[in-house]
């Protein structure tokens, strides 16, 4: 923004928002499809048409996917070159409605019920992407726990995408 000029323009209706690195853009948009475009151009690369309808969150960047929670409480894994579903897992069985976080190679997810998940990515036997989750449920607690022996543990939790 040395100049202040717009590089680039493109019209595209999001409620949830985006996210970016220097070689990748990813737009979730208002009827819930997950976009893919150049950073530096504009252009489009891909569209995930699969999850729509099922009020996204803005993605968030991990490894080679990307990740988007849903109103089912799905967090759903998506490959950041083609737009492949990877996996999905349940974090809970309310919304979740805040754009996961990443953090240490886990993606944090929050859901509407107060559940909160760690959720760690990485290659599983036969190449294809495994999914754990640690859930903390905050009912009844007035702090998030600290000893992972007061977490429910899931593994593998990977479920196919639709």
């Amino acid at each position: 923004i040395n100049t202040g000029a717009v590089q680039w323009r493109r019209q595209l209706s999001s409620h949830a928002g985006l996210a970016a690195d220097t070689g990748h853009l990813f737009v979730t948009d208002s009827d819930d499809r997950v976009w893919a475009a150049d950073p530096v151009g504009g252009a489009g690369r891909w569209r995930q048409d699969r999850l729509k309808f099922r009020q996204l969150t803005a993605p968030v960047l991990i490894g080679n996917a990307i990740a988007v929670g849903d109103l089912d409480g799905w967090l759903h894994l998506i490959a950041q070159d083609d737009g492949r579903l990877l996996a999905r897992t349940r974090i809970a069985k309310s919304p979740i409605v805040a754009r996961p976080q990443v953090a240490g190679g886990r993606i944090f997810v929050y859901a509407n019920d107060g559940t909160l998940a760690a959720v760690s990515v990485g290659p599983a036997p036969g190449g294809a992407r495994a999914v754990s989750n640690q859930r903390a449920e905050a009912a009844d607690r007035a702090a998030i726990p600290t000893d992972a022996s007061d977490a429910v543990s899931r593994s593998p939790a990977a479920t196919s995408a639709p």
